[in-house]
């Protein structure tokens, strides 16, 4: 009775199965030998059959690939993990433990990204201009104002990215973000192509590097990122929360790789300043003469904004666009007001 009440009280039943509880659950142990474990498993059918084709509590772990012959029947369709006694890391992507964890705790490792605009269709018995009978289809996608690629991002940081993602998607700008991180997976012909499509290339850093593997050595995978989009000549800013301890960072190079030329400042700042960066690329293609851009540290809001102002005060049509970035620490005033 006790053993009933928890499988069905549980939310999560783990099994993890080797070949002596296989050859008990499965009736082929001696007899008068393993009964707890029959009965479990007859319990555990049970739930199964009263619950046909869904199964989200019972749960197949395995400690070594060559015991997955041991997985009970009614389980071998379903996602099996097998964990490392050696990688107990929850934090890293490639762990069979974390994603057990993120199993348990409900937190996927891909989170869903928002729908993407509505595309407006006319109807197709709309007579046209051409004559009775005819019909035609309208499709009115609204053009975006330009193409931002999100460099993958580690665990940590997946959220704050997909924040900036929707703030992009929200003021008209297309994201587009390249597949995700395999340590197993040569994924550098799919980033390059997504690269040629981006105006501008985002870089959202934390804590952790990517861990290496044979197609990104020996600098790692966020390293070839920015190395690729400079040699695509595209412009990349590169943001970390404020809030991170540098001092945390084991990795000495993944220390100053965070550190160097990286904005930091408040998320909803950088949301700013990604727009402000998109409007300085979008104004290169009204002509020149007519655009300024005004550069300047996040304490100098109240100066730029003078200039700004005062720019426009000076010439009709003057279009100013304006960037706010701490990359420069205990500075004095630092405004650089360019040209385009």
């Amino acid at each position: 009775m006790w053993m009933e009440r928890q499988i069905n009280e549980a939310d999560v039943v783990l099994l993890v199965f080797t070949e002596v509880y296989w050859r008990r659950a499965e009736g082929k142990e001696q007899p008068g030998k393993g009964l707890g474990v029959a009965w479990e498993a007859d319990l555990i059918r049970s739930a199964l059959y009263e619950n046909a084709h869904h199964n989200s509590r019972f749960v197949p772990i395995l400690f070594r690939t060559t015991d997955e012959q041991f997985i009970m029947d009614k389980l071998r369709a379903v996602t099996r993990y097998i964990i490392d006694e050696d990688n107990l890391d929850v934090t890293s992507p490639n762990s069979g433990y974390s994603a057990l964890y993120r199993r348990i705790t409900e937190q996927p490792l891909v989170a869903k990204p928002p729908l993407g605009q509505k595309i407006k269709l006319a109807p197709i018995n709309v007579p046209t201009a051409g004559g009775p009978g005819r019909t035609s289809v309208e499709v009115t996608p609204t053009k975006p104002k330009g193409t931002v690629l999100i460099a993958e991002t580690m665990l940590d940081v997946t959220g704050q990215a997909a924040d900036f993602a929707t703030s992009l998607r929200e003021a008209g700008y297309e994201v587009v973000i390249p597949q995700g991180f395999f340590s197993g997976r040569d994924i550098r012909s799919d980033f390059v192509g997504t690269l040629s499509q981006a105006d501008l290339v985002v870089q959202v850093l934390g804590l952790f590097p990517f861990p290496p593997n044979q197609f990104f050595a020996p600098d790692g995978y966020q390293r070839w990122q920015l190395e690729q989009a400079n040699l695509a000549n595209k412009p990349v800013l590169r943001w970390r929360s404020p809030a991170i301890d540098l001092n945390t960072i084991a990795d000495q190079e993944h220390r100053r790789f965070v550190d160097d030329n990286v904005v930091k400042c408040d998320p909803e700042d950088f949301k700013s300043a990604l727009l402000a960066r998109l409007a300085q690329l979008n104004s290169k293609s009204r002509g020149p003469g007519r655009n300024l851009f005004v550069h300047h540290h996040t304490k100098d809001a109240n100066s730029a904004d003078e200039v700004g102002g005062r720019a426009e005060e000076f010439g009709a049509g003057i279009h100013v666009a304006m960037q706010a970035v701490d990359l420069v620490e205990n500075c004095l005033t630092c405004i650089y007001a360019h040209w385009v």
